[in-house]
């Protein structure tokens, strides 16, 4: 079984994300293994007078083959936890073409590719206090 805690404090060092909405710092990698690499970034989405922190998740496959990814996302806002009772609620599964690259963008934009921390105009009171993405599964398609 594979899990991998993140911490909160990834360096944020903001650049221009790939849509225009978004800023996204640079990707740090937390998980790497058969030449499928899933990468994480602190960023700020923008939309009308909303302003939301988001970790952002890249997906990266350097094979020759279609792979499908999968995995859940245990999250801690405060004391309550999404995630906790391994109910499939926060299961993900991305389909990543052979040699390619998938990030947050207007083709991309599901919760497979972000993860709510905060809300900076102070709307939603609850921020992301622990994140741990764990059961992750390769399978190539």
């Amino acid at each position: 079984m594979k899990r991998l805690l993140l911490t909160l404090g990834l360096s944020l060092s903001l650049g221009y994300g790939v849509c225009q909405n978004v800023e996204i710092g640079e990707y740090e990698p937390v998980f790497s293994e058969n030449n499928i690499v899933m990468s994480v970034a602190e960023g700020t989405y923008t939309e009308s007078n909303r302003s939301h922190v988001r970790y952002f998740l890249k997906y990266e496959n350097y094979t020759n083959f279609p792979v499908e990814l999968t995995f859940q996302k245990e999250l801690h806002y405060g004391d309550q936890c999404y995630g906790c009772d391994d109910n499939g609620e926060q299961e993900y599964t991305v389909k990543i073409p052979a040699n390619s690259t998938l990030v947050f963008d207007e083709d991309h934009r599901s919760k497979s590719f972000y993860i709510f921390v905060k809300d900076e105009n102070g709307w939603i009171k609850r921020q992301l206090t622990e994140l741990e993405i764990k059961n992750i599964k390769i399978n190539q398609l």
